[in-house]
């Protein structure tokens, strides 16, 4: 347990406030051949405050448990079968639910650790009336899933993790007017790794996040992630690293504010590591991105709004970001 008692900054130029509060936490967790348990605890006050990036809020009561349990039968074509639960639950102390999630699924493990699970479960997210202005009342949304995870190893050259879910999610981003809306989600995650020869590597990712609204089937946004990096052992001091990214939104104007956006990322890297301490890297990076090149939204007057720091977009690509550098480290011995 720990106990907070922040004053504000002085600097600002705002009269500084006064805050304090505790913050808990409590973990239970059992291992064993057959049998684990994890379960973990956490309460913090409204009033407590840290630094950035140690906390994700304040004013919450969050309990997560997992649990699993395997049988491993001697004579069966799959070396073990096994189910797998978990929830995650959070209040705030003002008794409002904040969101509530479970899972259930029986996972196979096969040779080659090739794993199989169907898996089901039941979200729950609450959107406070704070954050928009059209809502009056605590909403709370349900989201039943169900999908597949698929991973493995089947060569020593390739290894893979499917993971496809159909699901519900939440618009947080509703259009001008309207609230937060349910949305039918399909998401699907690929990771897989290819290594024809030993000094050659290929890690390749693919997300896709395609939603539509539950009330009228409209379409509301499409976001795809492709990204590959190849990595290439010239020798044990001389290594080489290329990166290629590109992420794409699709969004319906009538139904979210997300903007439609295009994404190219590349990098090239070339590294010298002749001994530790020593090493001389020779590197490139590019962006580029639909952006407009003005980069602010105009007000009628023509000076940029303060109040809506979202870049605008455009249909042609910008370069946004490119680089050439050259770093070199050695170390002197004494």
């Amino acid at each position: 347990m720990v106990e907070s008692s922040t004053k504000g900054d002085e600097d600002s130029g705002t009269p500084p406030t006064y805050s304090a509060g505790p913050a808990s936490a409590f973990q239970l967790q059992r291992s064993g051949h057959a049998f684990n348990l994890n379960d973990n605890y956490v309460d913090v006050s409204t009033g407590f405050e840290t630094q950035l990036g140690f906390i994700q809020t304040s004013n919450i009561r969050n309990n997560a448990t997992h649990a699993t349990y395997q049988w491993f039968p001697k004579k069966r074509f799959y070396q073990s079968f096994g189910l797998e639960t978990g929830q995650n639950i959070a209040f705030n102390h003002q008794g409002d639910r904040v969101f509530h999630y479970s899972y259930f699924d029986p996972f196979w493990l096969l040779p080659r650790n090739i794993v199989i699970a169907p898996i089901v479960g039941e979200n729950s997210d609450t959107v406070s009336p704070l954050n928009y202005a059209g809502l009056t009342y605590f909403k709370n949304f349900t989201e039943n899933f169900g999908g597949i995870v698929f991973r493995g190893a089947p060569w020593s050259q390739f290894n893979f993790n499917l993971q496809a879910q159909r699901s519900g999610n939440v618009n947080y981003n509703p259009a001008a007017g309207q609230i937060p809306s349910l949305l039918n989600q399909e998401t699907v995650s690929l990771l897989f790794t290819v290594q024809p020869v030993h000094q050659l590597t290929a890690d390749n990712t693919y997300l896709l996040d395609r939603d539509h609204a539950v009330a009228n089937g409209a379409f509301v946004y499409e976001a795809q992630t492709m990204r590959s990096v190849v990595n290439y052992q010239f020798t044990r001091s001389i290594s080489a690293r290329l990166v290629a990214e590109y992420d794409s939104t699709l969004a319906n104007p009538a139904e979210t504010l997300l903007l439609r956006s295009k994404e190219f990322a590349s990098q090239a890297l070339l590294t010298w590591l002749p001994h530790p301490g020593t090493a001389v890297y020779i590197g490139y990076s590019n962006d580029m991105q639909n952006l407009d090149r003005s980069l602010c939204n105009r007000l009628p007057g023509g000076a940029c709004d303060p109040n809506n720091t979202v870049p605008p977009r455009a249909g042609s690509m910008l370069n946004d970001g490119r680089q050439i550098f050259i770093k070199a480290s050695y170390l002197f011995r004494f």
